[in-house]
């Protein structure tokens, strides 16, 4: 309890004050460290903030470094038949990077250098869940434009640009604002104030140039599942700090539920191990998501399903895989290695065994479940509408996605940098470069694939079935190309007992090189490409390990 009212009375503080830029853009991303002298003319709230910054870049790598160091010594002593030696150095030690890991991820209490809050985030899921009725998942800029018209702001508006929802093409701001009729024929006139008044919160704490540049996101993409519980959190009253700085407590506890059951379902070392990868990792720290709006719903249900499969509960297990797949659609791969698992039976008895059937109910009981209560709650349109978004989404490219298709994909000579240097329109050459990649490179795509999952396929036929659903979660960035925070679901393979401590060491090092990466490349696209190749380096290795030295007997 000491440590939540802590928690809120940080919240309090970020939701009641403006979100300002304190770091320097120039150095917010790839640098491991930045000297002052490079900083140039800043305000000492930008150096300090820089600092924080050094101090936290530095740190991860070298705590993640440290636990690839510990758990590399440990399977060494284990494959000399000296497990047991120095295991209570080993133990403490472990224990102490697991808790060094956690506060990792808050970036050991500097969280965004310094707000807790993270206002663009916070925006997207509030805003674009409470007016759904009225956004649907396309007209969100558009009426913030027009609100933001409404309110005396034409001027700005002329000059700016937004992301058209409809297409994820950047347009002219003063289109939309041309006609606010558009907007407001949506909405009641009660809820049209309530809206404009919930903009003028959001836009009196952010700076200009971060409050423009919100508007050129991607728009509000939960699935309509989501909505149910994120909706009804927001009630039916205007924003307000305290209830903002409630809201963004909604994850921290999230959070905490979720090591505390790891920690009780796969152990406290298992959890130490997870907890190093999941504070320490590049592409899902705590900048992306932190301080954010229920972001962590979908993450906490697969590792309870994780958990419930573990310990025999195959029904409560696939019902919690289920939701999170209607929370986020995919982890419904986590469940693919299950079923592969499940034709072995079918074929042999004509049926399924009974922890698949059990797997297979609890899905279909959260579909049952989940799918009316979101029509309910959102209305018979909002699943057509979710899967045209979703169509539009996955269409336009992102340089923070990681996967088997963005290295396979990538383009050195289309590269930002390369693009920058010949004065390039970084936006559209960049990304129809990696289309026409698409075109061409898919027969490559197509092989690597096949054999990555062919290697997961392999290894989830000598491994208990909760092991292999959490090899289903390399499934994801083979098939898919997910933004880089989704990997921080990449934790579970801590959880593993089949592969041992090695496969701890090797998801502490899968850690180390994403931080490695964005100190070689300044640009995210690189950084991605370079994370990429470990993620999936990290895949094979993990599914290899785990397949050659799989413990099929239950302690």
């Amino acid at each position: 309890m000491p440590a939540l009212g802590l928690l809120l009375a940080l919240a309090l503080l970020a939701a009641g004050s403006p979100a300002t830029a304190n770091e320097p853009a120039d150095f917010s991303a790839g640098r491991l460290w930045v000297p002052d002298a490079a900083l140039g003319d800043v305000t000492p709230a930008q150096r300090h903030a820089r600092w924080q910054r050094n101090v936290v870049n530095v740190a991860k790598p070298a705590l993640a470094l440290a636990g690839a160091a510990l758990l590399g010594w440990g399977a060494w002593l284990r494959r000399a038949g000296h497990a047991g030696r120095g295991r209570r150095l080993r133990d403490a030690l472990l224990a102490l990077l697991g808790v060094a890991g956690f506060a990792g991820w808050w970036n050991f209490g500097f969280f965004h250098y310094p707000e807790f809050v993270h206002p663009h985030e916070f925006f997207h899921y509030t805003i674009g869940a409470k007016y759904y009725p009225e956004l649907g998942y396309t007209r969100l800029y558009t009426c913030t434009t027009a609100a933001d018209v409404e309110a005396g702001l034409g001027a700005r508006v002329a000059t700016r640009r937004m992301t058209d929802l409809e297409n994820y093409e950047l347009v002219p701001a003063a289109e939309a604002a041309a006609d606010p009729q558009r907007c407001k024929q949506f909405f009641s006139p009660e809820r049209w104030k309530l809206f404009t008044g919930d903009i003028a919160w959001f836009r009196e704490r952010m700076e200009p140039d971060a409050w423009e540049q919100l508007q050129r996101d991607h728009g509000y993409n939960p699935t309509p599942v989501w909505g149910i519980l994120g909706r009804a959190l927001l009630g039916d009253g205007p924003l307000r700090a305290e209830r903002v700085a409630t809201l963004s407590l909604v994850d921290p506890m999230l959070i905490v539920s979720l090591w505390a059951l790891a920690a009780l379902a796969f152990g406290w070392r298992a959890a130490c191990v997870g907890l190093l990868y999941w504070g320490t990792n590049h592409p899902a720290e705590y900048s992306w998501v932190g301080g954010a709006y229920l972001r962590h719903d979908w993450l906490l249900a697969s590792v309870a399903g994780f958990a419930l499969l573990r310990h025999r509960r195959p029904v409560a297990a696939g019902f919690l895989l289920g939701w999170a797949s209607l929370l986020r659609v995919f982890p419904a791969l986590f469940l693919a290695p299950v079923a592969f698992r499940a034709l072995g039976p079918l074929r042999r008895d004509r049926r399924l065994a009974p922890v698949h059937r059990g797997i297979a109910l609890g899905t279909l009981l959260a579909v049952a479940l989940g799918v009316p209560l979101s029509i309910w709650s959102s209305g018979g349109s909002a699943w057509p509408a979710f899967a045209e978004n979703a169509r539009v989404h996955a269409a336009a490219l992102s340089n923070n996605a990681l996967g088997l298709g963005v290295l396979v994909h990538h383009v050195p000579d289309a590269s930002e940098k390369r693009l920058a240097e010949r004065g390039q329109d970084l936006g559209r050459a960049w990304k129809q470069a990696r289309r026409t990649s698409r075109s061409t490179r898919w027969p490559l795509f197509f092989l690597l694939a096949a054999l990555l999952v062919a290697g997961i396929a392999w290894a989830s036929r000598r491994v208990p079935d909760w092991e292999a659903a959490i090899l289903g979660v390399g499934l994801v960035p083979i098939l898919l190309e997910p933004a880089g925070y989704y990997t921080s679901i990449f934790l579970a393979y801590a959880f593993l007992r089949s592969g041992g401590e090695a496969v701890g060491a090797a998801l502490c090092l899968l850690s180390v090189a994403g931080w490695l990466a964005a100190a070689l490349w300044l640009q995210w696209d690189e950084i991605a490409v370079a994370t990429s190749a470990a993620l999936i380096l990290f895949i094979g290795v993990a599914s290899w390990l785990a397949g050659r030295r799989a413990v099929q007997a239950e302690p």
